[in-house]
């Protein structure tokens, strides 16, 4: 009677247990410990072994019907005992078509990955992005409010700034039918980000780095064409798109709302394309114009934002590329604006604005 070391495995567990294989002239004893370390013999009859595979070049036994056990022979090389043992032995013969079987399951297998990887990362984010852009305008809103809320319930809100920068924000006609309203959030981190629907947060950081109302309207303007573009919903729907697969399949709106607004601290760090960033500079400097406010303001902003080197500034240009194409179509643009006329009631609440930013 000959002892080999075998992995068992009992078709009711994915657990791998070392075993001894005990060859018997008309049956096969597996001896393994239980999870109880209890010795648990088990009993193979010969007529009910699966014929032999090649896995990984591993000599595979199967036996039974599903669920099968299984076991592994450790060392490949005492194969030639259990040809010794059974020399008549059907589980014995070769069968070259299985082996060469494997090669073609792992081609197969490979394929498939490839053909899931191609649709995760080429063909799920645009579809998440159109699905994006079909979302009714009032379910945005909601979906707005909701991604606020979580996303403030780990901020604290200047109340005063906020309805300064609201009141400011008011005398700016944007030509949007989104209901735009501003959060200014207490931190000395400069950021500002907008959330679909028409709601903007700003860190008390930026707004001390700012120095002009033509410089707030700039930035104002700049992310209300991310909410009308609605550049965030898209953006953040790109970046989840495996997590609102089902949501795709299924047609599920209300599903595939829920999970973006499970995602409402991402769009802190959200970063834009720079056609992204292009576009909303481009709608940004028609508001400034129709508007009859300086496009110096948005030459100044990226200035001031390109100027600087410190972690707080890294951060806000990860999340709003900033380029040298930007900053020189920007003066282009002031250069050839025509005069305008000052904006005294945007300079009155700003100096409100500056105010209360001192004060702080």
């Amino acid at each position: 009677m000959d002892s080999i070391p075998v992995l068992f495995y009992d078709g009711q567990t994915s657990i791998e247990r070392k075993a001894l294989l005990i060859l018997r002239s008309d049956s096969w004893i597996i001896d393994y410990s239980n999870t109880n370390h209890l010795t648990d013999p088990v009993t193979w009859e010969l007529d009910k072994i699966g014929k032999f595979e090649i896995v990984n070049g591993n000599y595979v036994f199967r036996y039974g019907t599903f669920p099968q056990q299984v076991i592994i022979l450790v060392e490949p090389d005492l194969i030639s005992q259990f040809k010794h043992h059974y020399p008549e032995a059907k589980f014995l013969n070769e069968d070259k078509f299985k082996i060469k079987g494997w090669k073609k399951i792992l081609a197969a297998t490979l394929t498939l990955i490839t053909l899931l990887l191609s649709v995760y990362f080429f063909i799920l984010p645009p579809i998440s992005e159109f699905f994006a852009d079909q979302i009714p305008q009032n379910t945005e809103i909601d979906l707005g409010s909701t991604m606020l809320n979580s996303f403030m319930s780990g901020s604290e809100e200047n109340r005063t700034l906020s309805v300064l920068v609201n009141k400011f924000s008011k005398k700016i006609d944007f030509e949007t039918s989104y209901p735009i309203k501003i959060t200014v959030v207490k931190s000395n981190e400069i950021n500002a980000f907008a959330l679909p629907g028409g709601n903007i947060v700003i860190y008390e950081g930026i707004l001390e780095k700012i120095h002009s109302a033509d410089q707030l309207a700039a930035l104002l303007s700049h992310e209300v064409a991310h909410i009308e573009y609605k550049h965030s919903i898209k953006s953040i729907s790109r970046s989840i798109s495996g997590y609102i697969f089902i949501s795709l399949i299924l047609n599920d709106i209300n599903g595939f709302t829920t999970v973006i607004a499970d995602h409402a601290n991402t769009l802190k760090s959200l970063s834009y394309s720079r056609q992204l960033e292009t576009d909303a500079d481009d709608r940004a400097t028609q508001t400034l114009d129709k508007n009859n406010i300086s496009q110096q303001g948005m030459v100044s902003l990226l200035m001031m934002l390109n100027s600087k080197s410190g972690y707080d500034y890294l951060k806000f240009l990860s999340t709003h590329p900033l380029t040298k194409d930007r900053i020189s179509k920007a003066k282009r643009i002031a250069h050839d604006q025509k005069k305008v006329t000052p904006r005294k009631d945007l300079n009155a609440v700003w100096k409100e604005v500056e105010r209360s930013v001192k004060e702080n």
